[in-house]
């Protein structure tokens, strides 16, 4: 689909880590290991997944569309990539 876009994690060194989605389906790779994070009531997290670094091309996308609103998926998403 033109507006879906596949994360993939990448660990400190920019490889694909080891627990991530792979494939040519996967169509951005963001950090994904020992994300700096924060816990209810503010203590220091660094979890690891590609649920960490989803979030991570999620707000990219938002800022884009902040300076951009009439991008369509498919423009937004070949901006990212």
């Amino acid at each position: 689909l033109p507006n879906f876009l596949l994360v993939g994690a990448v660990d400190e060194r920019g490889a694909p880590a080891r627990f991530t989605n792979r494939g040519r389906e996967v169509g951005i790779y963001a950090n994904g290991v020992r994300v700096p994070a924060r816990l209810p009531g503010g203590a220091p997290s660094y979890p690891s997944g590609t649920s960490m670094a989803a979030p991570q091309v999620t707000n990219a996308a938002a800022k884009v569309l902040a300076v951009a609103p009439t991008l369509s998926g498919a423009q937004l998403r070949a901006l990212l990539e």
